[in-house]
Order: C-alpha cells, then structure tokens, then sequence
C-alpha cells in the first residue's frame, strides 16, 4: 500500500504523504478535493477515526478493506454518518511489471506512453477507441 500511495501522490502531483495510525493523510490541492486520508485494513473504528480529521468540505476517504466485497460502498457508508456522500466502489487492480511485446495485447486494442516530469503514463484504447485501463 505504501508504494501505491507513494505513486498516487507523484502521480497528481500531490503533497508527500503523513503518516496515520490508520493510513495517510495527503493534501491534493484541488477545489474538489482538498485533502485525501487513505484507510488501510478499513474497520468501522478506523474509518469513523480518519473521517474525524476530515475537516471540511472537499475532503475524500480511500478505504482499503483487509478482505475483498461484493458491495464495499454498502459496508463502508454505514460507518460515516450524514453528511458524507459514496461514490462507486474502485478497485485496486496490480500486476508484476514487465514489458509489452508485439501481441500482448487482444486485437484491437492500442498501448499508448508518455512521460512527464519523472511520471510515466500508459493508456490502453480499446477497439472503439474507448478506454480500457490507465496507469
């Protein structure tokens, strides 16, 4: 998770994250969302603790639960109380790295990279042209 973290923060460009006894806490800086705590192994003490600290509006919780669930919104959103909102569950999808060769992909699908600064961005464009997955 530390590594996540530390990618997410390069990635937006992010403060460096402050360590919690409950995950991280990471200012954003955007009008949307200010600041962002990163719950780790999420129970309802943790999560109600992070969301304690929250100190306005524009204040995001990412919460990491220790085992996978068919509706993490529906477990997670009792534990906050009025006055937060759920957006659609994510997932933290991960993958050992190792380079594309010719053919990885299916057909159809196009891999694009760029860097910016020290970040490396990929896109993969499905058939349509739609997106399939970014990192």
């Amino acid at each position: 998770m530390e590594d996540w973290v530390s990618g997410w923060v390069v990635s937006r460009g992010a403060s460096d994250p402050v360590a919690r006894p409950w995950g991280w806490t990471i200012d954003v800086g955007q009008p949307a969302q200010v600041a962002r705590h990163v719950v780790v192994d999420a129970d309802e003490a943790r999560v109600c603790e992070a969301a304690a600290q929250a100190r306005g509006e524009g204040w995001w919780l990412k919460v990491f639960l220790p085992e996978p669930c068919e509706t993490p919104e529906a477990q997670v959103y009792p534990w906050l109380g009025p006055g937060w909102a759920s957006d659609a569950a994510a997932f933290l999808m991960s993958v050992e790295l190792a380079p594309v060769t010719p053919g990885t992909l299916p057909p159809g699908y196009v891999l694009r990279t760029w860097t910016r600064g020290d970040v490396v961005r990929v896109l993969i464009a499905a058939p349509d042209g739609s997106l399939a997955a970014r990192g």
